[in-house]
């Protein structure tokens, strides 16, 4: 296929706790599930196909992980690895969320309020209502650091619009300066992890291909249900002989 993902699932085949599914994402179709997640599992697979094969990947989307990423450009030295959005979006919602639970232990005698209002601080800020706007300024005017998370949380939201590569570049720089000059504890770990897959983050911004991870997880329950192992028999790549 010309766009390739690759993602691990929770499992128990073959005694292993995770799995790896193989995805023809423009298509929407599972291609296989490998059994084992290791790098050597990984490379005997991909070696079956021949280079010829290979070379008509042109993207890999994958999740944000260095033993995926040293797999793929193995293999597919030629493809463009694109950063899976969801996990991306995923990374800087967990640093919130860490914020919010350091905030709300720290903040005990408001913690009914933070607690019961924590979806508001997750909603989209376009789609709160009035009511909800005025309990979000409450829980944010009782602690200036959890009003900073959320403040590089909205900004984040507002850098995944950007669509050509110079307002890309400018738009997750200035983002990541914001995160350092913040300096809150909880957030700090998304400055290295988004310098590091800098490359990848912004190939996930710029081009139009990504990962159906919702969808995939769906079309593997099937897949483990119908036929009683994670294990599907369509292959898209012809391999060698």
């Amino acid at each position: 296929p010309r766009v390739l993902s690759i993602d691990e699932c929770k499992g128990n085949a073959a005694g292993q706790k995770y799995q790896v599914i193989i995805t023809d994402s423009e298509n929407k179709r599972i291609l296989d599930v490998l059994p084992a997640r290791t790098t050597p599992a990984l490379l005997q697979y991909f070696y079956q196909f021949p280079m010829s094969e290979r070379r008509k990947v042109e993207f890999v989307t994958m999740d944000m992980s260095m033993q995926f990423r040293s797999v793929i450009k193995t293999i597919f030295p030629k493809a463009h690895i694109v950063a899976d959005r969801f996990h991306m979006i995923r990374l800087v919602q967990w640093a919130m969320e860490r914020a919010y639970k350091a905030e709300q232990k720290r903040l005990c005698h408001h913690s009914r309020m933070v607690k019961s209002n924590k979806t508001i601080l997750t909603k989209p800020y376009e789609k709160l209502t009035e009511e909800e706007l005025i309990k979000r300024e409450g829980i944010l005017h009782c602690s200036p650091r959890l009003r900073c998370a959320y403040a590089l949380t909205y900004a984040f939201s507002k850098v995944l619009r950007f669509k050509d590569n110079a307002n890309i570049s400018l738009a997750l720089s200035t983002w990541i300066d914001l995160v350092k000059s913040a300096d809150l504890p909880e957030m700090n770990s998304l400055v290295k992890s988004f310098t590091y897959w800098d490359e990848e983050i912004k190939s996930a911004l710029i081009y139009p291909c990504n990962f159906e991870r919702f969808r995939n997880r769906i079309l593997y329950i099937n897949t483990r249900n119908e036929k009683g192992l994670a294990l599907s028999s369509v292959h898209v790549l012809s391999r060698s002989a």
